[in-house]
């Protein structure tokens, strides 16, 4: 007798379970990224903007796959604007930029800001 009141007791219990779980469940009360939900990074037209660091193998242009940077390897570019007057200050070798009082686009050489036409 104990033993059928232990086993509907129990088969009472399993079949509760899924119940209370899906009574608690509530729908999203607003869309992302209100309420608790960061909005993904990765859809939608709008621009977009992330807090912390992003970090990826490749980044890719979509409207012209021969393009891509690539932080660990090399990258392929079509255009690179840097419109200035004022030179940077944070030098590394290699650097490119372009003087946009003078018309002119430099490269760092590690020492000295290099005009490209000479």
């Amino acid at each position: 007798m104990m033993n059928k009141l232990f086993l509907k007791f129990f088969i009472l219990f399993l079949v509760s379970i899924p119940a209370v779980v899906i009574l608690a469940w509530q729908e999203p009360s607003q869309t992302p990224p209100e309420g608790n939900v960061d909005t993904p990074i990765n859809t939608g037209a709008a621009a977009q903007s992330k807090e912390g660091p992003i970090s990826a193998a490749q980044f890719g242009d979509i409207d012209s796959p021969d393009y891509y940077l690539n932080p660990s390897g090399d990258s392929k570019i079509s255009t690179l604007m840097l419109a200035s007057s004022e030179r940077p200050q944070d030098l590394e070798k290699g650097q490119i930029y372009f003087d946009a009082g003078l018309k002119k686009m430099f490269y760092y050489d590690g020492e000295n800001w290099i005009d490209f036409q000479e």
